[in-house]
């Protein structure tokens, strides 16, 4: 992921809050998630000049790990931001992919 967000020419940050952090959640799970969040934040900031993503992390109140990832991208437009946290919802639109060529990449 940091090899595609320099060759964007996207600025990165991170911060951690004390440094060294552990989360008791499934670390795979936790993975997908954030490739999930910088493939978003990474498409949010595609048409920005000065592209900036940021990944914080620090306990909260509750002394449970807190993972941020923000960017300077576009803002999700108010007409589906109701529909931004449903499963599987997208507005990424992608080129049809066959049923065969589906199965070749498995």
């Amino acid at each position: 992921m940091r090899n595609r967000m320099e060759k964007l020419n996207i600025g990165f940050n991170t911060s951690s809050d004390p440094e060294t952090l552990e989360p008791t959640a499934d670390k795979e799970f936790i993975e997908q998630v954030l490739i999930n969040l910088f493939t978003n934040a990474i498409d949010a900031v595609k048409d920005i000049h000065e592209k900036k993503i940021d990944l914080i992390s620090r306990l909260d109140d509750s002394g449970r790990v807190l993972i941020v990832v923000s960017d300077n991208g576009t803002c999700i437009d108010s007409e589906i931001l109701d529909k931004a946290f449903t499963p599987f919802f997208t507005i990424i639109k992608r080129r049809p992919v066959s049923v065969s060529a589906f199965h070749a990449k498995l």
